[in-house]
């Protein structure tokens, strides 16, 4: 199976198109919200924000991706909702991931 599309309207990854090999989905609870879901619609990333707490929870190995371009604007995007930045318009703030 593969992740694919990013979620519309979320932060995260909106526009963001991924060909990940994962090996599982789950169901999500609570406040969990997809961010990422396989060829059947099944979440296989989530988001989590629990007021005084946010989660990111990606269920696959990012570096397995062949769009790494598409991988670091994910991560990147993952921080910055993680520190409650604000996604306007797209970021450049030059930093270069490790994978």
């Amino acid at each position: 199976m593969d992740a694919d599309p990013g979620v519309g309207g979320d932060p995260i990854t909106e526009g963001l198109t991924l060909k990940i090999p994962v090996y599982d989905s789950f169901t999500l609870s609570g406040d969990a919200r997809p961010i990422l879901v396989d060829d059947t619609g099944a979440a296989v990333a989530l988001r989590t924000d629990g007021g005084t707490y946010r989660v990111v929870y990606l269920g696959f190995d990012p570096t397995q991706a062949k769009e790494q371009e598409a991988v670091k604007t994910l991560i990147l995007n993952a921080i910055r909702w993680l520190a409650r930045e604000e996604r306007s318009g797209g970021w450049d703030v030059g930093i270069e991931p490790i994978l």
